[in-house]
């Protein structure tokens, strides 16, 4: 979906919490235990906002600056605290390609710190560097 879509608005945000939510439940009761490589794309709309100062005038080219301070919807955070536990679980041993970014080319999670973008809400950050931990693992990091 691109942000001129009949799509965009809170009712296609909620599609994302929905499929989101389905899927952490199916990662966190081992659907997928062979799985190793898990990358989502979506609306950078339907990820966030950036923070009031920047909301007003946003364009296209401001949505591929990492650097504006963007405050990330729960759903992008609970989906990726699912794959955190089902990979800590053992649900998803194998699982360490992990890549969530946006149509705009911008992160919320990769492995290049350069790509992220600029997280205006405290969460974030201590998601994140729990992700890297189990991206950059090459042993079972399950809590068995």
């Amino acid at each position: 979906m691109d942000d001129e879509s009949a799509a965009d608005g809170p009712r296609s945000t909620m599609y994302y919490t929905v499929v989101a939510g389905a899927l952490g439940s199916l990662l966190e009761t081992s659907t997928f235990p062979t799985l190793q490589k898990l990358w989502i794309n979506g609306g950078v709309s339907h990820f966030g906002e950036w923070v009031p100062e920047l909301r007003a005038g946003t364009d296209m080219r401001d949505m591929e600056n990492v650097e504006h301070a963007f405050w990330y919807f729960t759903w992008v955070q609970q989906l990726a605290m699912s794959i955190i536990r089902a990979v800590r679980t053992g649900s998803a041993p194998l699982l360490r390609d992990i890549v969530i970014y946006d149509n705009a080319g911008c992160a919320f999670f990769c492995t290049n710190p350069e790509r992220m973008r600029c997280a205006a809400d405290p969460q974030t950050p201590q998601i994140r560097e729990q992700l890297m931990r189990i991206a950059t693992s090459s042993k079972d990091l399950s809590k068995k």
